[in-house]
């Protein structure tokens, strides 16, 4: 699936967040359940916050790590599709997912 470059992820109000030494850990208290970030997907789930274009994060993530554009938009595109079926985020709409 190409990434959605339109699409503002932001993340779910149920979660909570807690850095455990370098990495972002989130905390499902509805499902019970814990997601532990590495640093690329902690650096996506910062800039997931309702405001920004996933092309935008791509971008800023390809800055980030020094990365070619269309190796960060597959990269952004898998975390955002991994934190979509975890339902760590919703659409501008309220919805829990991308679609």
């Amino acid at each position: 699936m190409a990434l959605q470059r339109s699409t503002q992820p932001r993340h779910a109000g149920h979660l909570l967040e807690y850095e455990v030494e370098d990495e972002l850990t989130l905390y499902d208290h509805r499902a019970n359940v814990v997601h532990i970030l590495n640093s690329t997907a902690a650096a996506v789930w910062e800039l997931s916050d309702g405001t920004q274009e996933a092309g935008n994060i791509a971008a800023q993530l390809a800055e980030l790590y020094g990365l070619e554009a269309d190796v960060a938009e597959e990269d952004v595109q898998e975390i955002l599709e991994q934190f979509r079926e975890a339902g760590l985020l919703q659409n501008r709409g309220g919805l829990s997912g991308l679609r």
